[in-house]
């Protein structure tokens, strides 16, 4: 053997998972993530085309133009301007949050990497969110020398005692 460890990993989620969570090797977790596209792509590819020409024929059917024309028609949003507006309104929300967290996860990449110009990649993020996760995680011995058990139950019995007036 060649000093490396070989194991099977099937793209089942509870395997996928935690192995884009926690194995090491960028190129494994870009192999497991390429085959689960793949796979997914193989599955749903000929289900969704058939779902859309069906779609479709619902539209035509009941003379509109699009089936989400139909759709916005019997739901709350009405209009395809409503809908637009909301999505607009939804993606200035977000995606300063979401380039502040992309930028926090590639620092760390660069910092686990050494790579001052490494990116995060789709089959990267499970990976850096749990190392980002154990990095924040406290410490729950060192938490507990500030709430010892006996002061946390007397004050919690104290402030029960209060709200219902005893």
């Amino acid at each position: 053997m060649n000093g490396t460890a070989s194991h099977f990993i099937t793209l089942a989620e509870n395997e996928l998972k935690p192995a884009l969570q926690y194995v090491n090797s960028e190129d494994v977790r870009y192999t497991l993530k390429m085959a689960q596209e793949q796979r997914v792509m193989e599955a749903n590819g000929p289900i969704v085309a058939e779902l859309l020409n069906v779609r479709a024929g619902i539209a035509r059917l009941l003379r509109y133009s699009s089936y989400a024309a139909y759709t916005l028609e019997i739901s709350m949003t009405k209009t395809a301007a409503d809908v637009e507006q909301f999505l607009t309104d939804l993606t200035n929300d977000l995606t300063p949050r979401a380039k502040k967290e992309m930028a926090v996860l590639t620092d760390l990449k660069r910092t686990y990497t050494a790579d001052p110009a490494a990116v995060v990649n789709s089959w990267d993020l499970e990976y850096y969110m749990g190392k980002l996760e154990e990095e924040q995680r406290l410490d729950k011995d060192a938490l507990m020398n500030y709430f010892p058990m006996e002061a946390v139950v007397k004050n919690t019995i104290s402030i029960h005692e209060d709200l219902l007036g005893l």
